[in-house]
C-alpha cells in the first residue's frame, strides 16, 4: 500500500537523496563516524521524514512549511558534504550526484510552495 505522500516526486528525490548519502557517509573516517556522520545521517532522514508529515496535515500551507523545513535540512546535508570534502577526497561523480539530486529537489519543493 502507497502513502499518499509516496507518489510524490519530491518524496523520491528525497529517498534517492537519503540512498546516496549513506553510501557517502560509509567514506567518512572511523575517527568521525559518531559526529561528522552521525550529523549528516540525521539532516538527510530528516528531509523525507519532513515530506512525509506535512502531507499529513490537513492544509496546503501547513505541508508547505514542512516542505521549508525540508530544504532547510538538505541546506545542512550540503553544509555538512562541504566540511567533509575538506576532510575526505570525494570523488567528482559523487559531489556531482549530489549536487543534481538536490538542485531538483530544490525545483521540485519550490514548485510546491509556490502552486
Amino acid at each position: 500500500m502507497l502513502y499518499n505522500f509516496e507518489k510524490l516526486e519530491v518524496w523520491k528525490l528525497a529517498m534517492d537523496l537519503v540512498d546516496l548519502i549513506f553510501k557517502l557517509s560509509q567514506k567518512i573516517p572511523k575517527e568521525d563516524k559518531y559526529t561528522v556522520r552521525s550529523q549528516l545521517i540525521r539532516a538527510v532522514i530528516s528531509v523525507p521524514l519532513n515530506i512525509a508529515e506535512g502531507r499529513g496535515k490537513r492544509y496546503r500551507k501547513e505541508f508547505a512549511q514542512h516542505i521549508r523545513i525540508a530544504i532547510g535540512s538538505l541546506m545542512e546535508v550540503i553544509a555538512i558534504l562541504k566540511i567533509l570534502a575538506k576532510m575526505v577526497k570525494l570523488d567528482e561523480n559523487t559531489q556531482n550526484d549530489v549536487e543534481n539530486l538536490t538542485k531538483s529537489f530544490i525545483l521540485n519543493c519550490t514548485a510546491w510552495i509556490e502552486a
